[in-house]
């Protein structure tokens, strides 16, 4: 996910930092503002399909998108955490 472009608000362009990715969860998240995540997710999903399209079920696009999605999960801070820190 290296050097994905993040669309702003204004309509200017910025790098998207690489998504966090853990299979298991971790003791302390990454803390990513809220335009990041929802910019990952859609990336992961965009990605997965665009990548299998034409030679892999769309079932099986679905299991490497919730894997996908999963792991990003794991790697972030979790709700409780961004309360304590105020930054939900």
């Amino acid at each position: 996910m290296n050097n994905d472009v993040m669309h702003l608000k204004n309509g200017d362009f910025a790098i998207l930092p690489e998504a966090p990715y853990s299979s298991t969860d971790v003791a302390e998240g990454v803390y990513m503002p809220h335009e990041n995540i929802e910019e990952h997710i859609m990336d992961f999903v965009k990605g997965n399909i665009e990548s299998s399209r034409g030679h892999q079920h769309m079932r099986e696009v679905l299991d490497d998108i919730i894997v996908d999605l999963s792991n990003f999960r794991n790697a972030l801070a979790t709700p409780e955490q961004y309360l304590k820190k105020e930054l939900l």
